[in-house]
């Protein structure tokens, strides 16, 4: 694994397109089988999925697997994107790859498209720069509402974002609910929000926001 000279560089896309060129495959944080239950008891087997920042985990490989079929796979890197491609197309034929940004999603898919989006440490390569927790920059809340503005219009209805973080939730609550928050409602995405502990390595966290 080729570590970057300093976190900053994880937002970058130079550094993982280098990186994708020659690594197999990694999994941030955790892996399908660490959170099979909660989505089990989230995710519908039918559901239409978009991973978003999907990298080359094998966390959609294992979804699929599960029974969970109806999969898009997106990533700003091509390389990654065409590497799993050619990698596991002929094994999971449903499964879709697509090169995008996942700040921009509203350009690459209609309204209404996703009945669940999933973001695996997506979200926390946006937030590596460090500064103050308690009081982050302007752009890192700019790209938080950027990315949650284009997740709430890719979900239907009465869709549901996850996220699977290191973030802890009196920092990352601020990120997923926007401005002016009614306790655990959004007013700027029209979800819920609420979360798990995943009891693995440091700890991480199982976020679920809920659309209306």
């Amino acid at each position: 694994m080729e570590l970057p000279r300093h976190n900053s560089e994880y937002k970058n896309q130079s550094y993982w397109d280098t990186r994708f060129a020659s690594e197999e495959s990694y999994d941030w944080l955790a892996k399908y089988s660490d959170v099979a239950d909660l989505i089990t008891k989230y995710v519908p087997k039918d559901s239409r999925l978009l991973i978003v920042g999907c990298g080359n985990s094998t966390f959609s490989i294992d979804l699929y697997d599960a029974g969970y079929t109806n999969i898009v796979n997106l990533d700003f890197s091509s390389v990654v994107i065409e590497r799993m491609s050619a990698k596991y197309s002929e094994s999971r034929r449903l499964m879709k790859w697509a090169v995008g940004d996942m700040l921009k999603l509203p350009e690459f898919f209609e309204s209404n498209s996703f009945d669940v989006v999933i973001d695996k440490a997506a979200m926390d390569a946006l937030m590596v720069e460090g500064g103050d927790t308690w009081s982050p920059a302007e752009h890192l809340l700019a790209s938080a509402h950027e990315m949650c503005s284009g997740i709430k219009k890719v979900l239907t209805p009465t869709g549901l974002f996850l996220q699977i973080s290191f973030g802890q939730p009196h920092f990352r609550k601020r990120f997923l609910l926007g401005e002016y928050p009614q306790g655990d409602e959004s007013s700027a995405y029209g979800w819920t929000y609420k979360y798990h502990n995943i009891e693995i390595g440091l700890g991480y966290f199982f976020y679920v926001m809920q659309k209306k």
